[in-house]
């Protein structure tokens, strides 16, 4: 016979919302971009065949390119062990534990990629004062940034009593998407952040095209 784990006791000893956790609409990415498992290799062989940054740009765009491969294998990994928690009865802390890493890798991968990528505009738009975004404007690079700093930091948070009444974890899964106590993710805007990250890294790959790449965005978002 099958024991199951009371609720309570989940919500209690492990996360906050795992007993109203039942869904989750996801997002498939793995897709999405063809390139999106060879941005590293690719832009190491235009480096050497066609052309290359100088420093410190080429050490930008190298290391956003691996956050933004990383983000998106992470994404697939995250979706899968999610789901695979919620197939199998949603019972299993272990489970749910290797899917919030999961989760928590993406966080970091991609608020990492913002960074990088903010030091690349940067440099290509001559402006130092370019940012991710504004402080508490609601963006999605603003609670990607909020969902990344509660994980980073969780033990201050713990000490802090910034965490939900008799919980232990300051960042939880819901139906929606990923939670903590000041902030949120829908997992449709997951997919969002990979889309975004997805259309720079190609930018971005060939140092040769960059310039016609970049016009052609500037043009688009004109237009639109």
């Amino acid at each position: 016979m099958k024991v199951r784990i009371a609720s309570h006791l989940l919500e209690r000893y492990f996360a906050p919302g795992i007993s109203d956790f039942t869904t989750a609409d996801i997002p498939d990415m793995s897709d999405h971009d063809a390139q999106s498992l060879t941005w590293v290799a690719n832009h190491f062989l235009n480096s050497i065949l066609r052309a290359a940054y100088h420093l410190p740009m080429g050490a930008h765009v190298q290391h956003y390119l691996r956050r933004s491969e990383a983000a998106f294998a992470e994404h697939a990994l995250a979706r899968e062990a999610t789901l695979s928690f919620l197939e199998t009865g949603r019972q299993s802390p272990t489970s749910y534990s290797k899917a919030l890493l999961h989760w928590e890798y993406f966080l970091g991968q991609s608020w990492h990629a913002h960074v990088l990528l903010r030091q690349v505009l940067r440099l290509l738009s001559g402006d130092p004062s370019l940012n991710v975004f504004e402080r508490d404007n609601g963006s999605v690079e603003q609670r990607l940034n909020l969902l990344y700093n509660a994980m980073k930091h969780t033990e201050s948070r713990v000490d802090a009593g910034q965490l939900p009444e008799n919980a232990t974890s300051p960042v939880w899964l819901s139906n929606r998407g990923l939670e903590c106590t000041d902030g949120h993710m829908t997992f449709n805007e997951t997919a969002d952040i990979l889309r975004f990250l997805g259309k720079w890294a190609d930018v971005l790959v060939d140092a040769k095209e960059v310039a016609n790449k970049v016009k052609e965005l500037n043009e688009g978002s004109t237009s639109a």
